[in-house]
């Protein structure tokens, strides 16, 4: 029985186009959300934390919005979903969407300016102790009853 690379090849050939096809198949049904955040004046609002929740799992995918005020999700799955943005110095927003297969959404947030408000910070200050630097070794007086009751191999002979 003569076999050719042919015949040796189709088999993993196959499998391969399978596999291929499979995740091309199931990335297709994945969607990508993408948006704008702007203020609203029409500023871009840069560094703005965008977070997108799906409610049934709780699962949460956070972003940060680049200089733009663009963001972008890759490989949502469909179902509904809840949007906030909050950027400091603005109101945060919160939205929900349905994503359904096959969609590209593309959202755009509307911040309103407000007063930036921030928690209030206390330090406290303690006495430090002093550690001597200059001095490398470390000692400790030791006792002729401690030396005299340290324990040795042939001191029960």
């Amino acid at each position: 029985m003569r076999l050719s690379v042919r015949s040796l090849a189709a088999p993993w050939l196959h499998a391969l186009t399978l596999s291929t096809l499979a995740v091309t198949a199931l990335h297709a049904q994945t969607i990508t959300l993408e948006g704008h955040v702007r203020d609203d004046a029409g500023q871009p609002v840069p560094n703005a934390q965008v977070a997108v929740v799906e409610p049934a799992t709780n699962a949460t995918r956070n972003a940060l919005t680049n200089p733009s005020g663009d963001f972008r999700f890759l490989g949502l799955y469909p179902g509904r979903y809840t949007i906030s943005v909050h950027a400091v110095g603005f109101k945060p927003v919160t939205d929900s969407l349905q994503l359904v297969v096959g969609q590209r959404a593309n959202l755009l947030f509307t911040l309103e300016k407000t007063a930036a408000q921030l928690a209030e910070v206390t330090v406290l200050a303690g006495e430090t102790k002093s550690v001597e630097v200059q001095r490398m070794t470390v000692s400790t007086p030791v006792v002729k009853d401690e030396i005299q009751n340290l324990p040795t191999n042939a001191r029960n002979v």
